[in-house]
C-alpha cells in the first residue's frame, strides 16, 4: 500500500510492551530511496533522547488506527536510543548516504525549462518501504494544484541550493493528473499518472 510520509508523522509509537513516543521523521537511503529508519521522540519515557527503528522492525498503522507498531520490546529500543548534536547528525548522515523527510519537503522543484513547484509530501510502499513518489505543489492556492514524480524520474539533487530535478517540462507538469492529498493513491491512479506522461512503470521492470 502507498502512504504519505506526512500522515505518519506524530503518530503514537507502539512496542510490544509499551509506549515509546511519537513519529517525528524519516531517514531514507539518498541513492535507493529507501526508508531506513523511523525516528521517534520519546517523551517522558527518556527525555531528551531519540530512537532510531530499523525498517525491517516497524509494523504498519492498520486503517485508521493512530498506533504505529514496533516489532520490539522497549529494552531493545532502547539500547538504540541516541542524542546527538545538529553536527553529529550531519556527519552521520553523510557517512551512510542518509537523509531525512524533513529535508525533500520545501525542496524545489526544476524542470526542463523553468520550476515546476515545491515539494509538500513523500509517498513510500508500506511493503517495501521504498519512497516511490514525491509530491509537488504548483502555482498557488488559488491555480495551482498538487502533482506526484516518480523518484525514478529524478535527474538529480542539489542539497546546498535545496532543488531538485526532474526531466519533464513545466507544460508536462501542469497537465499532469492531480493528486488530492489524504485520498489512497491506487494502482489505477499509478496507470494513469505513467500512461500520461509515456514513462516505464516501476512494477513491471525487471526486479
Amino acid at each position: 500500500m502507498l502512504r504519505s510520509i506526512g500522515s505518519l508523522i506524530g503518530r503514537v509509537v507502539q512496542a510490544l510492551d509499551g509506549q515509546l513516543g511519537s513519529v517525528s521523521n524519516f531517514f531514507f537511503h539518498d541513492q535507493r530511496w529507501v526508508i531506513r529508519y523511523v525516528v521517534a521522540e520519546t517523551g517522558n519515557w527518556l527525555p531528551g533522547r531519540q530512537v532510531y527503528i530499523a525498517h525491517r522492525k516497524l509494523g504498519m498503522p492498520q486503517g485508521g488506527s493512530p498506533v504505529f507498531p514496533v516489532l520490539s520490546g522497549r529494552k531493545a529500543i532502547e539500547k538504540n536510543a541516541v542524542s546527538l548534536g545538529p553536527g553529529e547528525l550531519a556527519a552521520l548522515s553523510h557517512r551512510n548516504h542518509l537523509r531525512s523527510s524533513q529535508q525533500v519537503v520545501g525542496l524545489t522543484v526544476l524542470g526542463i525549462g523553468g520550476p515546476l513547484g515545491t515539494v509538500s509530501d513523500l509517498i513510500a510502499d508500506d511493503r517495501s518501504w521504498r519512497i516511490r513518489y514525491l509530491v509537488a505543489d504548483t502555482g498557488d492556492q488559488r491555480t495551482g494544484k498538487s502533482v506526484l514524480l516518480a523518484t525514478d524520474w529524478i535527474r538529480a539533487i542539489d542539497w546546498s541550493k535545496r532543488t531538485v530535478d526532474v526531466d519533464l517540462t513545466p507544460e508536462a507538469v501542469a497537465a499532469s493528473p492531480t493528486y488530492r492529498p489524504g485520498q489512497p493513491l491506487s494502482r489505477k491512479d499509478e496507470v494513469q499518472l505513467y500512461t500520461y506522461h509515456r514513462r516505464p512503470t516501476y512494477w513491471s521492470a525487471p526486479s
